[in-house]
């Protein structure tokens, strides 16, 4: 059920097997991991962990039902990525839960595959 990447409509696959490998390796690629500047009610600005996962938002839609159920957290609403595009997405994730969920999710119990820098990343947003 995969689509060309310049699909319209991309979504997500009728996977028979273990999401956690295939989501675990989509958000390695597709996603990154920073700080979110925030104004505080102080008027001082402040940061906290953010996880922003890109895509198709006909396949960021799939992706949000299935982290929500195999790792616990809210869906999110599907944020536009550009104002030029209407077909591409953003799910942004901003709790220290959340992103120990997605974490937890990804990564235990240990597995064999997963790009070391990224899972170094997300575990050093969660601690900071």
């Amino acid at each position: 059920g995969w689509r060309p990447r310049v699909s319209k409509e991309r979504p997500y696959p009728d996977i028979r097997w273990d999401h956690r490998a295939f989501v675990r390796a989509y958000i390695e690629i597709h996603s990154r991991v920073d700080s979110n500047p925030a104004m505080r009610g102080t008027g001082r600005s402040s940061s906290g962990p953010r996880l922003r996962i890109y895509g198709n938002k006909t396949f960021l839609e799939g992706l949000n039902q299935v982290l929500a159920t195999k790792a616990g957290i809210f869906r999110k609403k599907i944020q536009q990525a550009t104002p030029e595009s209407s077909v591409s997405g953003i799910i942004y994730l901003q709790s220290r839960r959340e992103l120990q969920e997605i974490y937890d999710y990804l990564y235990r119990p240990p597995v064999r595959l997963f790009d070391p820098e990224y899972k170094d990343a997300l575990s050093d947003a969660i601690k900071e």
